[in-house]
């Protein structure tokens, strides 16, 4: 699953228990008898806040060698078109691992729900237990801490018309569809409400295209192995199988380059190298989508 690919973060090792004996032995006896004996004590001023400064540095040299600035991850989004209520409902499962964070705050739209899945190696903090807030559209907290590794589980409702209509019949009674959706869709299939499966390499936004046959048992099933691996959790592959409905004539599914409508987006210093989108639906017909008036 994604939790494997996102490996958790590396041990810290030894040098971190020698660095704090070292700097233990550096600011207390060979300070004092050392750089700023009785006779110079004084120089304690410049001395302490100098030390320290220098330990710190040394401290955030060596947790940016050792594991780098923001992190990586991987995810994995569902969008499912509603068309008939002008609207997109989004799921979306996510691990990353961090490493040097200078910030953990991101915005979260307010109508976007977000919840932290337990890892195994990040279940708490020695002293405290996990806060996760959320105030006027930002999040914040412990949703992305430095050197762990995090999963969150997100949905959204989201407003939209993108949908894909079937315009047309090829003569040899292909669907020629057309996508308003604001991005390119591959691997597209369809299976039509005769059970006759078809597909097509890619759908751009706004161009009719002429679906090809497909072999008679492929279905839905090229777009939901290009999209991958097992989510975070159990529960978010039933809600693919659920939002897919692979065995139900008249659907269609397609790997979504990214857009307006997903992946839903939380800490920009995440690198997602691992990420993809799934969409789903419903082909309309064009006389049909007429008939209820829409624009």
């Amino acid at each position: 699953g994604l939790g494997k690919r996102i490996t958790p973060a590396p041990l810290v090792g030894d040098w971190l228990v020698y660095f704090f004996v070292g700097f233990a032995v550096l600011v207390a006896p060979v300070n004092l008898f050392a750089i700023a004996p009785v006779k110079r004590r004084h120089w304690l001023f410049l001395t302490l806040p100098g030390i320290s400064l220098v330990a710190v540095g040394v401290l955030v040299a060596a947790i940016y060698l050792q594991d780098g600035v923001g992190g990586e991850g991987a995810r994995r989004t569902v969008v499912a078109l509603l068309p008939g209520d002008h609207q997109a409902a989004v799921i979306q499962e996510q691990v990353s691992r961090t490493g040097l964070l200078f910030g953990t705050r991101f915005p979260l739209p307010d109508d976007t729900i977000c919840a932290a899945i337990e890892v195994e190696d990040a279940a708490s903090l020695p002293g405290r237990t996990l806060e996760y807030q959320r105030s006027e559209g930002r999040a914040f907290g412990d949703w992305f801490r430095g050197r762990a590794r995090q999963a969150q589980h997100l949905r959204r409702l989201t407003p939209t018309r993108a949908r894909i209509e079937q315009v047309g019949t090829a003569p040899d009674g292909a669907p020629i569809v057309q996508s308003s959706v604001g991005a390119t869709l591959r691997n597209f299939a369809y299976v039509d409400r005769a059970r006759v499966a078809w597909q097509a390499e890619t759908v751009p936004p706004g161009t009719r295209v002429t679906l090809v046959r497909a072999q008679p048992d492929a279905g839905l099933a090229k777009p939901l192995r290009v999209f991958g691996a097992t989510p975070a959790s159990g529960s978010f592959q039933n809600l693919v199988s659920f939002m897919v409905q692979e065995k139900v004539p008249g659907r269609f599914a397609a790997i979504a380059a990214d857009s307006d409508l997903a992946p839903l987006l939380t800490l920009p210093s995440i690198r997602w190298e691992d990420s993809s989108v799934l969409i789903t639906g419903a082909i309309e017909r064009q006389e049909a989508a007429a008939g209820r008036g829409n624009p």
